[in-house]
């Protein structure tokens, strides 16, 4: 075999750090998905949708660790996040849900 290619030594540092890669795919997905609420028409209280987004994202950190506790928290944000939006939910929590559902 010849040298470890850029993917094999992705997937080692996963499998050496995989809580890192976690709490990092979660707060990427929030980061996203707050950017999405403040420039996108998604319309209602910031206040309240802030704190929604960042329940139906962050849970992510503990997907390996609490799988269907992370899909029911990600869940129960995603629906209370369309509720409390006036215009349109975000689409962007559906990457959450994905991921969220996938791991359990």
């Amino acid at each position: 075999m010849g040298a470890p290619t850029a993917l094999d030594r992705l997937r080692a540092a996963v499998r050496r750090r995989p809580l890192a890669v976690d709490v990092a795919l979660a707060l990427g997905l929030a980061a996203f998905v707050v950017q999405e609420i403040l420039t996108s028409d998604v319309d209602g209280p910031l206040a309240a949708l802030i704190p929604l987004a960042l329940v139906a994202s962050l849970p992510l950190a503990a997907r390996r660790r609490t799988p269907l506790l992370t899909v029911a928290l990600v869940a129960v944000g995603g629906v209370a996040l369309g509720l409390v939006s006036h215009v349109q939910e975000t689409q962007s929590t559906l990457l959450s849900y994905l991921l969220a559902v996938y791991s359990a």
